[in-house]
């Protein structure tokens, strides 16, 4: 299975994030979540709920992340 990731705009500063991933065609991993641009163009924050679609086990996480994305690092 070839990874799937969508993001999209709600509003100026939120975005959605949607992505699947996984060797297994039958089970994949999937996620969604947000991503709040706090210093747009530098700095966002974010926040995922993801599990295995289809999984023996009840496999389930909530992550929470940052990114730093300047236009020129150096």
């Amino acid at each position: 299975m070839c990874p799937m990731w969508f993001e999209f705009r709600a509003t100026q500063r939120f975005k959605g994030v949607l992505e699947t991933y996984g060797y297994h065609q039958s089970s994949p991993f999937a996620q969604a979540g947000v991503r709040l641009s706090v210093m747009p163009n530098f700095f966002q924050v974010d926040a995922t709920l993801g599990r295995q679609l289809n999984g023996v086990n009840d496999n389930q996480w909530l992550s929470f992340g940052f990114r730093i994305t300047p236009d020129k690092l150096f």
